[in-house]
C-alpha cells in the first residue's frame, strides 16, 4: 500500500495481477492456518470480522489464497467485512457440518470470530459464496454429489444469524475451477486458486476529497471457459484471468456508475472488445475490460486516460461502441456522470 502525506491511495492492479496478488497479501501476519497443523477438526475452519470503524491503520488487505477444493464465504456491509474459510474433506463430511460450520458460525472458537449481526449487519450487506465447481469426490466419480446441500444450509444458518441475509438477491455464487496441479498454488504470483478484499477508510478521488473504498478480486466465473476462453495459472492481461469486481451492495464509489458497470461487465467477447478498442483510436480500452468493468470504472483516477473514453459527455463514443456489443448490454449515458 502507498502512503501520502495528505492523501491515501489504495493500489490498484496494472497490467500483471500476479504481482497486485504477490504485493497484495498479507505479509506482515502469520497465516491462520497451517495445512496438517491442526489438532482438531475445528480447528480446521477459520474466520475472520473486520470492522471498518477500528480499522488501524485506516486501510488493509485480508484475503485466502491455495484454494483447491475449499470453500470460503464473504460477508460485506458499510459496517464490516466477514471471511471464512472451509476445507472440503473435512467440514462438508456430513457428520462434520454442524461441529466444523455451524457451531462455529453461531458461537466461534479458537481460530474462528463468531458471526456478530450487531458488528456487521445493515442494509447494503451483501454475502458472497466462493466455491469449486465440483466436489473432489467428483473428479474421481462424475455421477457423485457436489457440495450444494452444504452451502444452501450454510446460506440458511447465516439468515437466521444475520436476517438480511434470508433474502437471497444478496448473495452471489462465484464458482471457481480447481487448479490441476496443486503445488502451483504456492507460487506467490499465481492469480487462480486466490481471493483478496482490500480497504480504505480515506481514498484519495482527487480535488482534495476522499471517500470509503472496499474492493474485492477474486477468479473468473467458472462459465468463461465455455465462451471460448483457456484459464492458465499465471498473471493476466485477459477477461480469461479474472474479475476484479467491486462489492455491489456494500462500500462502492459512484454508484451512479452502475449503469456503465451493467453495460460492460458481460461484453461478450475479446474479438468484439477490440473492435470497439479500434473504432475509439483507445489503445487501452480492452484492458478496462479485463478488469471486468466495474474496478476501472470506479479508480478513475487511477486510469483517467480510460475514463476519458467512457466517461466522454459526447454520445458519439457510446454510440460507436454500442455497434459493436451484443444487445444485452449496451451502454446508456447517465446525464448525473461528470469528470471534467
Amino acid at each position: 500500500m502507498e502512503t501520502k502525506a495528505l492523501a491515501k491511495r489504495m493500489v490498484l492492479p496494472d497490467d500483471n495481477l500476479g504481482e497486485f496478488h504477490e504485493e497484495g497479501m498479507p505479509k506482515r501476519t502469520k497465516p491462520i492456518l497451517f495445512k496438517k497443523s491442526y489438532k482438531r477438526a475445528t480447528d480446521t475452519s477459520a474466520a475472520i470480522m473486520h470492522e471498518f470503524s477500528r480499522a488501524r491503520p485506516d486501510e488493509f488487505s485480508t484475503g485466502v489464497e491455495g484454494l483447491h477444493g475449499c470453500t470460503t464465504m464473504y460477508i460485506i456491509s458499510r459496517k464490516a467485512v466477514y471471511i471464512t474459510h472451509w476445507w472440503e474433506n473435512v467440514a462438508f463430511d456430513a457428520d462434520m457440518l454442524e461441529l466444523t460450520v455451524f457451531d462455529l458460525l453461531r458461537n466461534g472458537g479458537k481460530y474462528y470470530h463468531k458471526l456478530d449481526a450487531s458488528i456487521i449487519e445493515d442494509d447494503y450487506i451483501h454475502a458472497y459464496m466462493i466455491h469449486p465447481t465440483q466436489a473432489f469426490r467428483q473428479l474421481k466419480d462424475p455421477s457423485q454429489s457436489d457440495y450444494t446441500d452444504q452451502w444452501n444450509q450454510i446460506r440458511t444458518v447465516v439468515g437466521e444469524l444475520v436476517p438480511k441475509l434470508q433474502d437471497q438477491s444478496r448473495w452471489t455464487d462465484v464458482p471457481y475451477i480447481r487448479v490441476p496441479v496443486d503445488k502451483d498454488l504456492d507460487e506467490e504470483n499465481m492469480v487462480r486458486g486466490k481471493n483478496l478484499f482490500k480497504y480504505n477508510r480515506a481514498q484519495s478521488i482527487g480535488g482534495g476529497q476522499t471517500q470509503q473504498w472496499a474492493m474485492m478480486y477474486h477468479e473468473p466465473p467458472a462459465l468463461l471457459p465455455a465462451r471460448g476462453f483457456k484459464l492458465n495459472k499465471f498473471s493476466p492481461t485477459s477477461i480469461t484471468q479474472y474479475q476484479g469486481e467491486l462489492s455491489q451492495l456494500s462500500c462502492t464509489i459512484a454508484p451512479e456508475y452502475n449503469s456503465f458497470i451493467r453495460a460492460f461487465h458481460s461484453a461478450c467477447s475479446a474479438s468484439d472488445l477490440l473492435k470497439v478498442q479500434e473504432t475509439l483510436g483507445c489503445q487501452r480500452l480492452l484492458k478496462i475490460a479485463d478488469l471486468s468493468m466495474g474496478l476501472a470504472l470506479a479508480t478513475h483516477r487511477a486510469h483517467t486516460d480510460l475514463v476519458d473514453v467512457l466517461f466522454d459527455t459526447d454520445a458519439r463514443v457510446a454510440q460507436m461502441a454500442n455497434n459493436y456489443l451484443p444487445g444485452d448490454c449496451k451502454i446508456q449515458q447517465d446525464p448525473r456522470i461528470s469528470i471534467h
